[in-house]
């Protein structure tokens, strides 16, 4: 069973990045901008998660320092990094494609036509479903849903949304994740495929200044967001 998550005093806001890499970029950003928000990061490289501990930054990607998650994020309990696959079924263990990207790793076969996908080793994961993730975060009154839930998992993320189950209906506001059928094979992660599923569990299309990956809003939570007031571009009727 998973650890419960306890939510520090100071935060009024939570958001999940699933997918950190070797430079957790996204929650980096949201922290700075926010000194409310605590942040779950959750990464299925457990190479990268030490990276971001001790601050060691890659030079594999040209990326400049403030991608990277400042360290000091982590010691004033900004945020709480979990080394876990996320994927759609009960297996403890997974077996992954490690590439030779430092930063990726797939359920999927990477293709062969760029070299930086090439295979570098199949490895097992430990894993869990979204769900459980989400059961074991412990609400305060001050924070009682999660406002941006972001996913990059190289092809396996509408799979990770799947795993979500009931509580990510009624917990999750905002969703973005990565439409992409290119990269590996075998998996079925196109935008239609995406975009009928998510209207299946409430969730309607939004353009957001922020994001250039399909994102989505919880109907439920429209009255919480006014479009100026978030950045919504517009709402999608399709």
């Amino acid at each position: 069973m998973m650890k419960k998550i306890i939510i520090p005093k100071y935060a009024t806001t939570l958001n999940i990045d699933i997918g950190l890499s070797f430079s957790a970029c996204h929650t980096n950003q949201w922290l700075k901008k926010d000194n409310n928000l605590y942040v779950i990061g959750v990464e299925a490289l457990k190479s990268n998660i030490d990276k971001l501990i001790d601050g060691k930054q890659t030079t594999f990607h040209h990326r400049i320092k403030e991608h990277y998650l400042d360290t000091n994020f982590i010691k004033q309990n900004k945020c709480i990094l979990l080394n876990y696959a996320i994927v759609n079924n009960s297996n403890q263990l997974q077996r992954f494609y490690k590439t030779q990207d430092p930063g990726q790793c797939s359920i999927y076969k990477p293709p062969t036509h760029r070299d930086i996908y090439n295979v570098d080793s199949i490895i097992e994961i430990a894993s869990c479903k979204l769900e459980d993730i989400l059961t074991s975060i412990v609400f305060t009154d001050k924070v009682q849903y999660i406002s941006f839930l972001k996913i990059d998992v190289q092809g396996a993320d509408l799979e990770v949304v799947k795993s979500g189950s009931e509580i990510l209906k009624n917990k999750v506001v905002y969703i973005t994740l990565e439409a992409e059928t290119t990269y590996e094979s075998g998996n079925n992660n196109s935008p239609n495929v995406i975009n009928n599923y998510m209207k299946t569990i409430g969730f309607k299309k939004v353009n957001l200044k922020y994001t250039k990956d399909p994102t989505y809003i919880n109907i439920k939570f429209n009255h919480l967001y006014p479009p100026e007031e978030h950045g919504i571009v517009c709402i999608q009727n399709n």
